[in-house]
Parts: structure tokens; sequence; C-alpha cells
């Protein structure tokens, strides 16, 4: 993935389509068109930001993109993290997810070493902390105890769970659908791809035991994606009726 410039807007690092095409070696037509088809499910603000006008113009002119003809772009869709999400979720490949991680690693969430004058706020900050932490330790304690990652056995309890939910996605233990490995791992695949999304990782045993109600309510109310749910009902469909 080649480097790309850092775009910010109100604090948090967006995309151009162009950018997010490239990122996922596709074109912007097919992201435009993903976009178009599942509108539905695209929140302004959370997902994407949409600029028209003077205030794409005063943005563009800002960032110094060399985009030519900026000046002549009337508007303009910017993708955040949680939209790169949904993008990768309407591709639906193993590569689109490979690079989504590649995004969120070298790009969204990417460390910035802190100024000079961030610097001295946080030594600041350490040097003036005073005396009273012993009374604080039990506190730290009991939070450190819900901080730390999941138990085996917790890990093995969320996997049963998405397990539990894709079989009755798939029709049930048996079904055609169920049946087909290949259409039974992309949806167990969604599944777990919402669950570490939400949190930032890229295994279970890297979330922490003070999400797990979280984790048991995303598994709840996950949504099977429409080409899922199709490739499901054809799968079942078509062996009944042989």
């Amino acid at each position: 993935m080649n480097e790309l410039k850092i775009i910010t807007y109100q604090n948090q690092r967006i995309l151009t389509t162009q950018q997010l095409a490239e990122s996922y070696d596709t074109t912007q037509k097919v992201i435009s068109n993903n976009f178009n088809n599942n509108k539905s499910r695209y929140q302004e603000g959370k997902h994407y930001f949409f600029l028209q006008g003077e205030e794409l113009n005063s943005f563009l002119h800002s960032l110094n993109l060399g985009m030519q003809n900026s000046s002549k772009i009337r508007s303009m869709y910017f993708w955040t993290e949680k939209g790169a999400f949904l993008h990768a979720k309407s591709l639906n490949t193993d590569k689109a997810w490979e690079l989504y991680d590649k995004l969120v690693d070298c790009y969204f969430r990417k460390a910035v070493a802190p100024s000079l004058a961030e610097q001295a706020k946080i030594a600041l900050a350490l040097s003036s902390e005073t005396a009273g932490r012993v009374e604080e330790i039990n506190d730290d304690l009991q939070y450190f105890k819900k901080d730390i990652p999941l138990f085996p056995v917790e890990c093995d309890d969320v996997q049963k769970a998405v397990r539990q939910l894709g079989m009755k996605i798939l029709g049930g233990h048996g079904s055609p659908a169920y049946c087909d490995d290949s259409l039974r791992g992309r949806v167990y695949a969604d599944i777990g791809h919402e669950i570490k999304h939400k949190f930032g990782v890229r295994s279970y045993k890297a979330i922490r035991r003070k999400y797990l109600n979280d984790v048991n309510t995303i598994i709840e109310r996950y949504t099977c994606p429409m080409d899922l749910v199709e490739a499901i009902k054809d799968a079942n469909t078509i062996t009944e009726e042989e």
C-alpha cells in the first residue's frame, strides 16, 4: 500500500474516494456503486462526510492535494474508518479485508509522535502527581481484572456463539447452505469481522474482558449482508428444487 497523504476533518482521519479505491486496489466507480447500492447503511458524519460549494473549495485549498481543476469540483465524499469498513464488507473478499487491516494499522490509527509542546504538557502532568495513590490501588486492581484480555474459556464461548448464529443464518445444521464450506466460512468470517472491527483487534483473544457483554450484544444484533442472504437463499432453494 502506497503512503497516503493524511487528511483530517473534525479531528479524525478521512480518505477521498480516489484514495479509498487505490487502497482497495479497485476503481472509484466500484466504490461509488457500492455506496449507492447500500446507501441506507451509511450515516453522514459517521461513515462519511459530504462537502460541497465554498466549504469544499476552502477545505481542498487548505489540504494542498495538488488536484487538477480543484476549484471546479462541486462536491466530494470523504470516508471515515467506519466508512472504509462498510466498503470492505461490500467488496467482501479476503484481499479487501487484508487491505482494510492495513488501512487501519498504517493510516487511520497510525501513531503520531507528540510535538515538543505536547511532550512538555505530559511531563508537567506527570511531575504534578501527588500522594494518595495508595488509596487508589484497590480500584486500579479491580479495573485491571476487567481490562485484561478474554480468558481462553471466554474466547471459546464467543466462538461457539458465532457458530450457533452462523448455523441459524445458514438455515440450520445439515442445510445445503450450511454444508457449503465456502458459504459457511463467509458467514462466520463476516460475523467475526463485525466483532473484531468494533474493538480494533484481529483476534478474540485481544478483546478486553470488560467488553464481553458488548460482544454478546453485537452477536445478538448482527445483521447478515444482503449478498450473503441471497447466496444462502439460492443455495437452499436450488437444492430443494433438485
